[in-house]
């Protein structure tokens, strides 16, 4: 009789709701629910012959807790797997200046026109620098520092032709020596390591978190990107709009922060922790 009063209480508090972001939407699902919030664990148990989702098995505080990767439950492609495009098109945007100021080098050495592009912004890099948008701040603010450097190493060519006007023969090769010194030695590898340093920041950036959920003595850990907030949502009416927007079976409703107006898919709790594979785990 005690439990269920307690739990007679328990349903009349307005629990607050954690928000949480995946890929580019934010989700909510409620605290009541929730037992703790830890770092990907480091060690994890593979399931075999189970779906992609069922991430596996890890221990906390002497629990063994199946983990549901929301990402791929909501076939959203895997922080892996966008870390690897990431990586991909970095070192892709690497190649090409090693191959341009390979060229260039060849260009002075042979005492030929130089043919690749020389303005920064035309470049595939520089094409890419100039629209590519994230709202990790971070990795934003160390992009801004590839901006100097990039600029110098195509800006060399312009230098490489004020040293033909402006130098007899044997102190303008002097002024190409200096000029491909300045852009091989120093501009390139400073461009090469600030790109390095990126794709680390997007890769720690990554570093998943698990939320414990908790219903009736069973547990699931649920994968997520970030944990924003908790907070007081305001669910929104059952209209046709909200209905399109809940079109995943695991979101029961749409919300507004009350924090800041943001839209949050709600987490169906029930059905999150009713799968049926991970029923099975249980057993």
């Amino acid at each position: 009789m005690y439990n269920d009063d307690i739990i007679e209480e328990q349903e009349k508090i307005d629990f607050p709701w954690l928000v949480f972001k995946l890929k580019n939407n934010l989700y909510c699902v409620n605290s009541k629910i929730i037992t703790s919030i830890v770092i990907m664990p480091e060690d994890m148990t593979v399931v075999p012959n189970v779906p992609d989702y069922i991430k596996g098995l890890i221990h906390l505080r002497g629990s063994v807790i199946p983990l549901l990767d929301l990402r791929m439950l909501f076939k959203v492609k895997s922080v892996k797997e966008e870390y690897e495009d990431f990586k991909n098109m970095i070192d892709e945007r690497k190649n090409d200046h090693i191959h341009w100021v390979n060229e260039f080098e060849r260009s002075i050495k042979n005492d030929e026109k130089f043919n690749l592009n020389t303005d920064p912004h035309e470049c595939a890099f520089g094409k890419w620098y100039d629209n590519f948008t994230t709202d990790i701040e971070i990795v934003n603010f160390n992009l801004k520092k590839l901006d100097e450097p990039h600029k110098l190493i195509h800006k060399a060519v312009e230098n490489v032709n004020n040293c033909s006007k402006n130098h007899d023969s044997c102190e303008r090769d002097k002024c190409l020596k200096t000029v491909l010194e300045e852009t091989k030695e120093k501009n390139m590898p400073y461009m090469m390591q600030l790109l390095d340093e990126v794709k680390d920041i997007f890769k720690m950036h990554y570093r998943e978190m698990v939320v414990i959920l908790e219903k009736d003595n069973s547990y699931v850990g649920i994968t997520v990107d970030e944990v924003l907030s908790v907070e007081n949502i305001i669910p929104y009416d059952d209209t046709e709009e909200v209905r399109k927007m809940c079109k995943d079976k695991y979101v029961c409703g749409v919300a507004k922060s009350e924090k800041n107006n943001d839209i949050l898919l709600i987490l169906d709790e029930e059905k999150i922790m009713n799968i049926s594979e991970i029923q099975d785990i249980r057993l």
